[in-house]
């Protein structure tokens, strides 16, 4: 594990204790079966109620917002309302995913619509929206509560739109690479730069900070994405815990795909028009797409987008005030999210 990693792994467990104080009470005791399932969902409780230890994720978006407030102020606890918002909207949307990809599993364990249903799901995910603007009610005073409302709400409609898109993008063959990181700076960064700019927030400071802290969790987030597309065509399974061409196996038209589509002959496009219309592509279909991947220099162009927007990142970061420029976790943050090898 390099030093990056070693951090990430390490900064969750600074705000674990808290953090879950604060999402248990703001979910609370409520015993009945929408709540039971919203609780199997965060990872506290079995399939039966039963409590006991799951994955929970990693908690990015949540510590990211701990941090800028931390960094800030010199304290996390006035942006703990906003971190459990964050993550509870984190949650809110991988449920509704689910239904829409038909996962069947979450997190090493079946998906709240494979165990209760597609309406459930939605309910489940629908319950924790609404709760994380409950959540948003403990923040420090009534300014900052409207305006983190408005924040979220904001954030919300920008991470469906680019659902939406993402949607649309199934049915189109055009789709090109702009496009695509259009879509992703919607559907997943948008949320990482509203988890700066919250804690920014939270700690008092001034509008311009939380923008520039937008900034660079936006480009940290469209970096986050590529690299999680990159995983998904070339992880190790070692590590990943999934096949190698695990997205190809799904067919997912992430960035690989897209470039390899655009970069192809003629004779390459009809290999990987092949492997996507295929009901359950074989492996020797991965395996030649992965192979034209490699030919068309497709590994190092993404990788080279990625590089790009960390870049965006440092730049982002450098432009911020003191202590938050020459803050090492932050630096590590970016290295760790086009490092990353899971």
């Amino acid at each position: 594990m390099n030093e990056a990693a070693a951090l990430v792994s390490e900064l969750p467990a600074r705000y674990a204790a808290d953090l879950d104080r604060v999402l248990r009470s703001v979910i609370g005791e409520h015993d009945d079966p929408i709540h039971r399932m919203a609780r199997y969902h965060l990872g506290w409780v079995d399939e039966h109620g039963d409590p006991g230890q799951f994955n929970r994720g990693k908690g990015l978006r949540s510590t990211l917002c701990l941090l800028a407030c931390e960094a800030l102020s010199g304290d996390h606890r006035p942006a703990l309302p906003a971190a459990v918002a964050l993550d509870l909207i984190h949650n809110f949307t991988l449920s509704h995913d689910d239904v829409m990809d038909r996962d069947v599993l979450r997190r090493g364990r079946a998906s709240v619509w494979k165990l209760w249903g597609v309406a459930q799901a939605i309910n489940v995910g629908d319950l924790l929206c609404a709760r994380a603007f409950t959540a948003l009610g403990d923040l420090a005073s009534p300014e900052t509560i409207v305006a983190a409302h408005r924040m979220l709400a904001d954030t919300c409609v920008a991470v469906v739109q680019g659902q939406s898109a993402d949607i649309a993008f199934e049915g189109r063959e055009d789709v090109s690479v702009d496009e695509y990181l259009d879509m992703i700076s919607r559907k997943t960064a948008a949320l990482i730069g509203a988890s700066l700019r919250l804690g920014a927030l939270a700690a008092g400071a001034p509008p311009t900070t939380g923008d520039g802290l937008a900034d660079l969790g936006l480009a940290m987030g469209i970096a986050f994405q590529i690299r999680d597309d990159m995983l998904g065509a070339w992880g190790d399974p070692a590590v990943t815990g999934k096949p190698v061409g695990q997205d190809l196996r799904r067919k997912k038209k992430t960035l690989p795909v897209l470039a390899l589509r655009q970069a192809a002959d003629a004779p390459g496009r009809a290999r990987l028009a092949e492997l996507l219309a295929a009901d359950e592509p074989a492996d020797r279909q991965i395996q030649a797409v992965l192979e034209l991947m490699e030919r068309f220099g497709v590994r190092e162009q993404v990788r080279g987008l990625a590089d790009e927007h960390a870049a965006r990142a440092r730049t982002a970061l450098g432009a911020l005030p003191a202590p938050l420029a020459d803050h090492p976790e932050f630096a590590a943050l970016i290295d760790y999210f086009t490092t990353r090898r899971a």
